[in-house]
């Protein structure tokens, strides 16, 4: 009776795990695909119900401030939550960054906070210059957001080409790179004394050097602004009716509230592609032979051409409604 060896045991062991990922993923994908439609027109109906919701609690909010005002708070919480899970380029810049880049899941959730955050206080501010600073008509704080809402699909762009400059520098230095040499000893030492460590010399990288994670600042700080400097329509709307009926106060403290159900959201989607990219790379190591560092760059090229191609659609599509807008009102 044939025996099976360890080695081939754990072969058929992650060839099992990887079949029964690659099953579900095309199961799910099918039901998103099939359902995405109706899950979106449910959305939209719950958000319309909530708009309407939060209309009347700020009117509300003036004569009975305690009981108004907490369901007020709760219900910006959940339409930030609904609001997320529409289609946006906010998800498709976080995923594409998680995706391509080593980064710890603290730090990803980090910075959909802190983009959901910015894009909040960019409605904010908008509003509060327009109408308060410059007392001008709710028609300034449209003009303002649509410019905000160009300035980032165009950072949108630049981040992919940021993704496409560094993923290309490091691919061409690894071509170019001779092959390293097999073998090299050193010195002989017993095997009791090597011990595995973050800092030890064995030539093996066990984590991703905190260097690694610190240098990537700039593109994290591109990433959020890029999500962010874009603020939220629903929000602008809150602030405008809070504005009529002089519940200010209690509209930005809708819109912060707001900005946290959106997180939320938006960290769920990206605690999900971290985890995928995770265990995409541990199933990719087949007894110890690394995934090629290649493959990954290339990857990396193609998420940043799509950010690009996205970008300059979204922006094109963007300039196009704002030139019909401004031909309507010269009629």
């Amino acid at each position: 009776m044939p025996i099976i060896s360890a080695d081939k045991f754990k072969w058929i062991k992650k060839s099992s795990w990887l079949l029964a990922i690659i099953t579900l993923s095309l199961i799910i994908g099918y039901m998103v695909y099939t359902h995405w439609i109706v899950w979106l027109q449910q959305v939209v109906i719950w958000q319309r119900s909530l708009n309407y919701h939060l209309s009347e609690l700020l009117q509300k909010v003036d004569t009975e401030p305690q009981q108004a005002g907490i369901i007020l708070i709760a219900a910006s919480f959940v339409y930030g939550l609904l609001h997320a899970m529409g289609p946006g380029h906010g998800k498709v810049i976080i995923t594409s960054y998680i995706a391509t880049h080593p980064t710890k899941l603290k730090r990803s959730v980090l910075l959909t906070l802190l983009a959901s955050l910015l894009q909040a206080s960019m409605a904010i501010i908008i509003v509060s210059a327009v109408l308060y600073l410059f007392q001008l008509s709710t028609r300034y704080v449209h003009q303002s957001s649509l410019i905000l809402e160009k300035l980032s699909y165009g950072t949108m762009v630049v981040l992919g080409a940021i993704f496409c400059a560094s993923a290309g520098k490091s691919l061409f230095k690894t071509l170019i790179s001779p092959p390293k040499s097999s073998l090299k000893i050193n010195a002989i030492k017993s095997i009791s004394s090597h011990q595995h460590s973050k800092n030890c010399a064995c030539s093996h990288q066990h984590t991703v050097s905190e260097n690694i994670l610190n240098s990537d600042w700039k593109t994290q700080l591109m990433v959020v602004i890029s999500m962010g400097i874009r603020p939220c329509s629903g929000a602008i709307l809150l602030l405008i009716f809070a504005y009529v009926i002089n519940a200010y106060e209690w509209g930005i403290v809708a819109t912060l509230v707001m900005s946290l159900g959106t997180a939320l959201t938006i960290s769920f989607i990206a605690i999900f592609v971290f985890y995928l990219r995770k265990t995409a790379i541990r199933l990719s190591q087949w007894q110890g032979a690394k995934f090629s560092p290649i493959w990954l760059l290339i990857v990396k090229i193609l998420a940043g051409i799509f950010l690009i191609c996205i970008g300059v659609l979204m922006f094109q599509s963007l300039t196009l409604v704002d030139a019909k807008s401004s031909n309507l009102l010269l009629r």
